[in-house]
């Protein structure tokens, strides 16, 4: 009855009809079989052909007479066809009701046994009065008879009929009749009820009392028919109500030792269904054979707690229909299986000649999305590499970042209908090692036995399928099985023997001693679901160790197979046995030692990678001689920090008693530089899986625009949140930062914000998507100027990387603004998903091919995630190197400096094919074009940023010298290669130039920022021509507003060799000292080696709320964001000054403007400041005053002639008076800034406190934070620089009341809102003007 399962499509409201065709008798009884069949419901038709069948077998088969078709031969079936149809038509539009007649006869457990004489006796005897009863009646027909007892004992008879509609009336009519009369025909009656409306089909799981054992597997056994009866009868007494049947399912182990699961179907009436569900755990609990069960309309999910992952072939051989026919497979199999974190995740690999892992363990949390995504996957074709298939399932497919579950029961399952093209023996040992249940399904004659084997470990796991039409039946057996697993227990089997067992060949010895093992009993037969083995090699030669899989009632059986008395197993002779509880736990050990890496160490099936694996298996394993290191799994290889160093990355399965003592071992050996007698250079060892170590500042920044869809980006906050779990979090190690973009770019966190990987997935978590226009070019000039700042947690020491991602073109120019990143000595990634890419602009943002990515859909991230990590730490714990290559062919122009003119985008596109001409096969290195420079005698300079990893040093330096001097698109002056291993430091210079100033000069992408940029890069760039290893590039990153009317401020940023930047200082001092530089005056300049601050005289009062509502998490936010204000000003008596007022109910002064003249002493008293908290309201109002009176007060440290900004933060409504206050603060000649945080209060109000809009910033959370500390300062540093004006403007359109002394009145608000909004439009083209309302007076 499979085929009328779930996982097979079968929909509980639908009529289920069965056709069987026949040409002879059956070989085996039917009648249990036959009536199992009626019982679930079912129509059955039989039909005969040829000479050979037995009539009475048929009718025995189907579901009445009148089904039963016979035909001479099979050609005549054609004949039978048209019948069939209009009956099987009818049965589809039938009803189903149900009707119980209770006999005077006492009930006998005997009546629910098929096959005994009782039964098939009174069944006649019923059948013949029912056919007297209700013979008259066509399309009648009987689906179903069980006989159950009643309240009293007695027999009680349901019958379930399916019948068209208008026959049902007239059914109701008979069996109240026979209730009326006693009679049934003549069979004496105490009672009859029908149920027109007909059954409710319910699905339960108990477990009882009785030991579970190999005979009761086979649900058609003897053992297990009389089991079921005795389940069957208890199950019928214990429910309150009549049901209509109840007939067993399944019948596996139990969770205990002495129990045992048993699984099965009843129907109830519609009506009584809910009060049978509400009461079922009452009723179990009341009968001693019943332990706990459930019960459920649904159909049963296996709710063990598991992690499964499928690893399909997409070989050439497969072909794409049997590659859908595997992904069936796949989601019949996955649907048997309850799916969510604290029940079943499932994974799924595809391999050929290489191997994609199409979604990870956590990437979907429900049967219908996991169905979607199989649907999606796209066949592959190629070769079949099934040993590196299993080798990437084990590294990935069940690691922490991909949803892996410690303590969970992991299992894969292999398909394949090939022989592998590379070694699978050694992987699949090392995922039975990992603890995984490996099954493998073999599909056709081209598989190998053996092969399929050494991948299942022992016959039991292994299925051979003859074609993949067999895949629809093992997708109806397997869940069963699978499902047992996930209840399953280990021990640990060490065994000794005598001699070589079978041959000199390790992992024969193994199946040999497995097939022993086998034999001798340890099989799933037995309840024994797998003998794995977990260690390769031990000290002693012929010690093995194996892993069983065991149900709990085969602990017995395993004790008498194998305990310290037995000395034989088959032929082979037993030294010593012994079998202990599996209390094994993994420890991650890194360690380095001498031994020049090479990229063949990347190959799992390489003979480099085979040694060195044998090698920290040899060694680890019998480190100080401990017993209890279970297996030693190398789990990859990676460069060391020297050239002559490599480092191993391994996983050791040890005891738990045993894991302290290796952990000390292995600790004494980094330190002494010896494990074992084998030389190491130094190690980490952990009960927690290792993270990358490197010192990496990273950024992501995020397309959030119409480009991508909602799935897209949640793929993509998928794969942030997976990404950061690889790296080790913190300030010595790597910090990461968020931008999200679409038309403006918005800092999510900065590289500072968190300090461990959790707290960095809870933030990623909660990150939305908004939609809108994709402008990736300003999102790179955003990522530059704020994310890799200092004041942001950049440090000057590490590795800067960032990675776009996006799904869509870039509105805006991208190639100047990566250009310009990159200028900034930040490494750049790109990441294309989807078909709507421009691939020129993705180029460019990469700067590389190695650093390019395209994905055809965002479901491909769960693969890049699985090597974009390791690529990201290898490049991150490389050496810096910059390379100035000149290309002679070409003279030098300004036009090379503009990353968009034709002369520079050709340069780019030939150095580009250049490289990789020339280090094809050359691997450990990434090079990005920074920028192009004048060069010697008048050439062109390529200048690039390299990191190399110390083994590749030699290679690569050696083959720029030889560069591309043949066969390429460019022609090199070799013997001018300069590779510099240096790092480069930034230097920033601020220009005030003689200029007039227009708006458009502030943005990157306008012609006035370009031309203006690109002059002035020319002049520094001509300037260094003669000297290579002075400065490796020159950018102008803002132009602003100058100190006088007729200047600009222009800040040029350079990245210089640290051992240069003395005589870099001093040729740029030398140049602007004469006050003019190219065609440009300056009137003044500065030079320094720390990012430029505000240099203003300003009176800066930060005004934070901390009332009870607030929360001491989000006040320790403002704290922050005032720290990181503080750093972008000057502090001290001649500029800017900071104060801090704290306000709840009432206000206090926690910092006073003359207290601190230097910004370290000031944040940290921030950090020192305690949130008040209390239980009053928060009075905004109050604080204004306060802050006016005691913030700027002269005996607390505020100037006469400073320029004075208070910012005040509000958090929800107000609850007093706030626009009064602050007009009077604005009165003071005070500016205010107002940030409304989780504000409902009204616009007009909130833009009163600010006295303008354009100073008030509304914020959903205190998140928000992290992008205004990013603009804030630049605008209050612009109040501090601006010359203020008292401006009286006469209204001749509004009348004056004294409505309009009151802030808080509606013609005060009406005419504020007004007049704003004229002063925005009215100063639009003048920058950053700040116009805020002081009064309103008669005119």
């Amino acid at each position: 009855m499979c085929a009328y399962s779930f996982q097979n499509g079968a929909r509980p409201t639908a009529s289920k009809v069965a056709v069987i065709i026949t040409d002879g008798m059956s070989t085996q009884p039917i009648t249990r079989a036959a009536q199992e069949v009626k019982t679930a419901g079912i129509v059955v038709y039989a039909m005969g052909v040829g000479s050979g069948t037995d009539q009475s077998e048929l009718q025995e088969i189907a579901s009445s007479s009148d089904r039963v078709f016979s035909a001479p031969n099979y050609d005549s079936l054609l004949t039978l066809t048209g019948g069939l149809a209009n009956r099987c038509c009818d049965d589809g539009s039938s009803v189903t009701s149900v009707a119980t007649v209770d006999l005077s006869d006492d009930f006998s457990v005997e009546l629910l046994n098929v096959t005994s004489h009782t039964f098939i006796t009174l069944r006649a005897t019923v059948l013949d009065q029912l056919n007297f009863v209700l013979g008259n009646f066509s399309n009648l027909i009987l689906t179903n008879i069980n006989f159950q007892p009643s309240i009293s004992g007695k027999v009680r008879v349901v019958f379930t009929l399916n019948s068209l509609g208008y026959i049902v009336n007239e059914l109701q009519i008979i069996i109240n009749q026979v209730a009326s009369t006693g009679t049934f025909g003549n069979l004496a009656v105490t009672g009859a009820t029908f149920d027109a409306q007909g059954p409710a089909v319910l699905y339960g799981t108990v477990e009882v009392n009785r030991t579970f054992t190999s005979e009761i597997r086979s649900i058609s056994s003897y053992e297990a028919a009389a089991l079921s009866i005795s389940f069957t009868y208890q199950l019928l007494q214990s429910f309150t109500t009549s049901v209509n049947f109840a007939r067993v399912t399944y019948i596996s182990p139990g969770y205990a030792a002495t129990t045992t699961l048993v699984s099965f179907v009843t129907s109830v009436s519609a009506n009584v269904s809910d009060d049978i569900l509400t009461n079922f755990n009452a009723s179990v609990a009341g009968t001693p054979m019943f332990l706990q069960g459930t019960l459920s309309p649904e159909l049963p999910m296996c709710p063990a707690k598991m992690d499964v992952v499928f690893v399909l072939d997409g070989s050439g051989s497969v072909g794409h229909d049997n590659f859908q026919r595997m992904k069936s497979f796949v989601k019949r199999v996955a649907g048997s299986f309850a799916i969510g974190p604290s029940s079943a995740q499932i994974s799924l690999f595809q391999y050929s000649n290489f191997v994609v892992q199409e979604f990870a363990l956590d990437t979907y949390g429900s049967i219908g999305e996991i169905n979607q995504a199989v649907d999606a996957v796209m066949y592959q074709g190629g070769g079949t590499a099934t040993g590196l298939a299993l080798y990437e399932m084990r590294q990935y497919g069940f690691s922490f970042a991909n949803g892996g579950r410690p303590g969970t029961r992991r299992v894969a399952i292999l398909l394949t209908d090939g022989m592998s093209s590379d070694t699978v023996d050694k992987h699949a040992m090392a995922a039975w090692q990992a603890g995984i249940s490996l099954y493998v399904v073999g599909i056709g004659s081209n598989v190998d036995k053996n092969e399929l084997l050494a991948i299942g470990g022992t016959p039991d796991n292994v299925f051979s399928l003859d074609n993949f039409g067999q895949l629809q039946d093992l997708g109806s057996r397997l869940p069963n099985r699978l499902c047992e697993v996930g209840r399953s227990m280990n021990l640990i089997l060490s065994l000794d023997v005598t001699s070589v067992p079978c041959s000199p060949m390790l992992r024969q010895q193994f199946m040999c001693l497995q097939t022993a093992l086998n034999q001798a009993g340890l099989s799933y037969q037995n309840g024994i679901l797998s003998v794995a083995p977990v260690n390769l090699i031990r000290p002693l030669e012929y010690s093995y160790v194996f892993r069983l899989v065991f149900f709990q009632y085969a602990r017995a059986g395993i004790a008498s197979i194998v305990n310290p008395a037995t000395t034989q197993l088959g032929n082979l002779t037993v030294a010593s046995v012994n079998v202990i509880d599996d209390d094994s736990l993994p420890l991650f050990v890194m360690v380095e030692v001498n031994y020049t890496y090479t990229p063949e160490l990347n190959q799992p099936n390489s003979a480099v990678f085979a040694y060195w694996t044998n090698v920290f298996e040899s060694k680890l394993t019998g480190i100080e001689n401990i017993t209890g290191i279970l297996s030693v799994i190398p789990t990859a290889f990676r460069p060391g920090n020297t050239a002559t160093s490599l480092i191993a990355d391994v996983t050791l399965i040890v005891r738990q008693t045993v894991s302290i003592f290796v952990q000390s071992a292995l600790v004494a050996g980094f330190r002494s530089g010896d494990i074992e007698g084998h030389p190491v250079i130094g190690g980490t060892v952990s009960t927690t899986a290792l993270a990358c170590p490197v010192k990496l500042d990273l950024v992501f920044v995020l397309d959030n625009s119409d480009s991508v869809s909602l799935q897209d980006f949640e793929m993509m906050r998928q794969f942030l949140m997976k990404t950061v779990g690889d790296f080790n979090i913190g300030y010595d190690t790597t910090q990461i930062g968020l931008v999200q973009y679409s038309d403006e770019a918005e800092t999510k966190f900065a590289l500072d914000s968190f300090s461990s990987s959790t707290s960095l997935r809870d933030a990623i978590e909660t990150i939305q998507y908004t939609g809108g226009t994709t402008n990736t070019g300003n999102a790179l000039d955003y990522t530059v100027q704020y994310m890799f700042a200092s004041r942001n947690g950049a440090r000057q020491d590490s590795t800067k990387i960032a990675i776009i991602l996006t799904g869509g073109v870039s509105s805006d120019d991208v190639k100047a603004a990566a250009q310009r990143m990159r200028k900034s000595n930040v490494i750049t990634y790109a990441i294309g998903i989807g078909s709507g890419l421009d691939y020129d602009q993705l180029d460019y943002i990469a700067g590389a091919p190695t650093s390019l990515t395209i994905l055809q859909a965002s479901t491909s991230l769960v693969q890049l995630r699985n090597t974009l990590s390791r690529k990201l730490c290898q490049v991150s714990s490389s050496l810096p190197y910059i390379v100035n290559i000149p290309v002679d062919m070409y003279n030098f122009s300004i036009d090379y400096l503009n990353a968009n003119t034709s002369a520079s985008l050709q340069l780019y596109t030939q150095l580009n094919e250049a490289v990789n001409l020339s280090f094809t096969g050359v691997s450990g290195f990434i090079v990005q074009l920074m920028s192009f420079a004048p060069g010697p005698y008048n050439s062109v300079s390529a200048l690039c940023q390299m990191y190399i990893s110390p083994y590749a040093v030699t290679d690569v330096t050696t083959r720029f010298q030889s560069f591309n001097t043949q066969g390429g698109p460019i022609q090199i002056n070799t013997a001018q290669i300069r590779v510099i291993r240096e790092r480069i430091r930034p230097l920033y210079l601020q220009l005030q130039l003689v200029y007039n100033f227009t708006r458009d000069l502030q943005l990157k992408g306008s012609a006035a920022f370009v031309d203006l940029s690109l002059q002035l890069e020319n002049v520094f760039y001509l300037l260094f021509a003669g000297d290579q290893d002075s400065i490796a590039s020159v950018s102008v990153g803002q132009i602003g507003p100058g100190l006088t009317e007729t200047t600009i401020t222009v800040g040029v940023e350079f990245q210089a060799f640290s051992a240069a930047i003395p005589s870099v200082i001093n040729v740029i001092d030398n140049a602007t000292a004469t006050g003019v530089l190219g065609q440009y005056e300056v009137t003044d300049y500065i030079i320094q080696e720390t990012a430029p601050t505000c240099q203003v005289q300003l009176d800066l009062v930060f005004v934070l709320v901390g009332g009870k509502s607030v929360g001491e998490e989000n006040f320790e936010k403002q704290k922050g964001f005032v720290k990181k204000v503080i750093s972008d000003f000057d502090i001290g008596p001649q500029s800017t000054q900071i104060s801090i007022i704290q306000y709840a109910e009432d206000s206090q002064l926690e910092i006073a403007l003359d207290t601190y003249s230097d910004s370290e002493s000031i944040q940290r008293e921030v950090d020192a400041i305690r949130y008040v908290g209390g239980y009053g309201l928060t009075m905004a109002g109050k604080a204004i005053d306060y802050a006016a009176r005691y913030g700027f007060s002269a005996r607390n440290g505020a100037r006469a002639g400073a320029t004075r900004v208070a910012v005040l933060f509000t958090y929800g409504t107000p609850h007093d008076d706030v626009a009064g206050p602050a007009l009077n603060m604005r009165k003071r000649n005070v500016f205010i800034y107002g940030v409304a945080i989780n504000s409902n209060f009204d616009s007009d109000r909130l833009v009163s406190i600010a006295g303008t809009s354009r100073n008030l910033r509304r914020l959903a959370d205190f998140n928000g934070l992290n992008k205004l500390r990013n603009t804030l300062p630049t605008e209050v540093c612009g109040v501090g620089n601006s010359i203020q004006r008292i401006i009286s403007i006469n209204i001749i359109s509004a009348n004056f009341s004294v409505d309009l002394l009151n802030p808080n009145s509606s013609a005060w608000i009406g005419l504020f809102t007004q007049l704003d909004d004229s002063l925005s439009i009215f100063f639009g083209n003048i920058p950053q003007p700040v116009t805020q309302l002081v009064s309103l007076s008669p005119g």
